[in-house]
């Protein structure tokens, strides 16, 4: 677990989800094991979104769940790698402002 962490904290903003999904690829085989990782990431996802209106951590739930799916999908790694790159520039125009 730690050395799935570093290697996530280790590569370049913006590429992390791609390489780790990539990295998985090349270890797993795909078949069932990808469709109960795909259908726990989904799960993990659901939870965060009731979380966001009940009590509860809702964003970092649905956090994990989309790092989660990312793992074996393509589309979601991207799609986190986009909006790692949107929050990093947001919280930079925040920081200037102050």
């Amino acid at each position: 677990m730690k050395e799935r962490w570093r290697a996530l904290r280790s590569a370049p903003p913006g590429e992390r989800f791609q390489q780790r999904f990539h990295a998985r690829r090349l270890v797993r085989k795909r078949g069932l094991s990808r469709v109960l990782a795909i259908f726990g990431g989904t799960a993990v996802l659901v939870a965060g979104a009731v979380m966001l209106v009940a009590p509860g951590p809702g964003i970092l739930v649905l956090a994990l769940g989309a790092a989660l799916v990312a793992e074996e999908s393509l589309w979601m790694a991207r799609l986190l790698d986009r909006s790692e790159l949107r929050i990093r520039n947001l919280i930079s125009a925040l920081r200037k402002k102050v």
